[in-house]
């Protein structure tokens, strides 16, 4: 006999910062930070740090290699430490007032401080699919949605299971301020599939990036 739970739903904010330098016509690195409330706000459930260089092949076709370093809270009330590589496919096409941005994403992330020993070391697979579309409402402003779909490979602590585990559909827009800085609202909603409690999250977030270069796609 199979029993389904009843969704947990909670109530977030996210905030980030990033700054982004062309080191030439080609590359480009960025350094992001990002801080996760959960818990209707309350908890700080994830924060992390993220490194990343992009290679520019054409105008409209990006590779990208990022590492990030996170936080992340337990059910225990402690906070284990992930690692976790990113690499990255974006494509970008233009249509009259229109962007719109694909970015296929392989990443692996390993478990280590506070984590057991038994499943810690051993790496979790996902890839991501993403797709973002732009409108230029204006010269400041520009609204967009964004939709993520993710594919659990392999996670040694759910053996038995691969395939979509993550919906995420972002609603936002980006107001283009002086000196290339940009500063991001949005409201997210994350969906998690075939885990035990089916946890939902609505989220609050704002984002601020500035240097040379904007990302194409958030985290």
């Amino acid at each position: 006999m199979s029993l389904y739970a009843q969704p947990v739903e909670d109530f977030g904010i996210w905030a980030s910062v990033g700054y982004g330098k062309d080191i030439s016509e080609k590359f480009d690195i960025a350094i992001s930070q990002e801080v996760r409330m959960e818990e209707n706000a309350l908890l700080m459930g994830r924060t992390f740090t993220q490194l990343g260089i992009d290679y520019k092949v054409k105008r409209w076709i990006r590779l990208g290699l990022n590492y990030r370093f996170s936080l992340n809270r337990r059910r225990d009330g402690t906070y284990g430490h992930r690692h976790r590589i990113m690499t990255d496919l974006v494509l970008r096409t233009y249509q009259r007032q229109f962007a719109i941005t694909y970015r296929g994403r392989l990443q692996s992330e390993i478990r280590t401080y506070n984590y057991p020993r038994e499943f810690g070391f051993a790496p979790v697979w996902d890839f991501r699919n993403t797709l973002k579309v732009n409108y230029r409402l204006n010269r400041y402003i520009e609204p967009y949605i964004n939709l993520d779909l993710r594919f659990l490979l392999r996670d040694p602590d759910a053996p038995r299971f691969s395939g979509v585990d993550r919906t995420r559909i972002v609603v936002g827009a980006d107001m283009l301020l002086a000196e290339g800085r940009v500063l991001g609202l949005f409201f997210l909603t994350n969906q998690y599939w075939n885990i035990d409690d089916g946890r939902r999250i609505y989220v609050i977030g704002m984002e601020f990036n500035f240097g040379d270069d904007r990302p194409l796609i958030g985290n």
